[in-house]
């Protein structure tokens, strides 16, 4: 899916929980796309105060304001002319500014704060959030007509748990380059239990959860070959920890259990059901995540279950 959306000049919205590499991904669209030899400008929306955050997207001429530089300042967007900006938590833009970045993108130009000179930019927009941005938009936090401008194409990143054999993928990389930058003389290996208890692990904090164990075993062990007993030891985890030898089937069992729980349930819904056009979209959209699907349209995985049996989509 990335690699299609690389191929396109279309605006582009990430999403997905903290950690699960939102960054990279908009990173590698960008190193793919025809833009990959122009600038690539990251900008967090929530890294910034609110009195703060325009001025550093679209700068500031000397004099604009109290504590301005004397030679004015060059705005993110100027800075990513002919290339990409990524937005980093764009649910967390402030309000007056989103009809800012509306005119922007509509536009294809801006005035810096202090201005009357008109600054035309060509930017393509990677905007990521882990926010739910269909439920803020019910609570009048988020234009929608900046979603709708932001969301040409949508990239929905789905938890490290349930990617499979990416989270093996990942520690093989985090491994390699964590040996390169401290001049390992060797390369450590998973062995296949650690492989399997890795598959394990809950890992809530996602991708960069996983980064930080596999760079803190392979600091701190002086071996070739990571064991459980390593990463046990690591995480405190005590001896006795289970893990299943074919993680992937086991997590599977467990799924169609919980799947089949939840179908079962009787009790009355309180939300309205959505009609089934629109919940098949919104399935389809989320590449049939049960997960990201409920939060894109702001219910909770029991009600949405019971609208798939009623609608007849429980299958796809």
């Amino acid at each position: 899916m990335a690699k299609m959306i690389a191929k396109s000049d279309s605006n582009v919205l990430i999403l997905g929980e903290s950690g699960v590499g939102k960054d990279m991904f908009a990173q590698a669209i960008h190193n793919a796309s025809e833009r990959r030899n122009k600038p690539f400008i990251v900008v967090n929306c929530a890294a910034f105060p609110h009195d703060l955050i325009t001025s550093e997207l679209f700068g500031y001429e000397e004099g604009a304001f109290t504590g301005a530089k004397k030679s004015g300042n060059i705005g993110k967007f100027e800075l990513a002319n002919n290339g990409t900006i990524f937005l980093d938590e764009i649910g967390d833009m402030p309000l007056e500014l989103q009809a800012t970045l509306l005119r922007v993108i509509e536009q294809k130009s801006f005035m810096r704060i202090g201005s009357n000179v008109v600054t035309n930019v060509n930017v393509r927009i990677i905007a990521a959030t882990n926010a739910n941005l269909q439920q803020l938009i019910d609570q009048k936090k988020f234009r929608a007509d900046l979603y709708y401008r932001l969301s040409t194409l949508r990239l929905n990143i789905p938890p490290l748990r349930e990617r499979g054999n990416d989270i093996i993928l990942l520690a093989e990389h985090f491994i390699h380059a964590v040996s390169r930058r401290t001049q390992k003389p060797n390369i450590m290996t998973l062995s296949d239990e650690a492989k399997a208890l890795l598959c394990r692990l809950p890992l809530k904090g996602n991708v960069r959860e996983l980064q930080n164990l596999i760079e803190g075993i392979v600091q701190l062990y002086p071996i070739d070959v990571i064991e459980p007993m390593h990463i046990k030891e690591y995480l405190g985890l005590s001896d006795d920890f289970s893990f299943d030898s074919s993680p992937t089937a086991s997590n599977k069992t467990q799924a169609e259990a919980e799947e089949a729980r939840i179908v079962s349930a009787d009790d009355p819904p309180e939300t309205p059901a959505a009609s089934k056009e629109k919940i098949s979209e919104a399935n389809r959209q989320n590449l049939y995540n049960k997960t990201n699907t409920a939060k894109y349209l702001g219910i909770s995985r029991k009600t949405l279950y019971r609208w798939l049996k009623n609608y007849g989509l429980l299958s796809k």
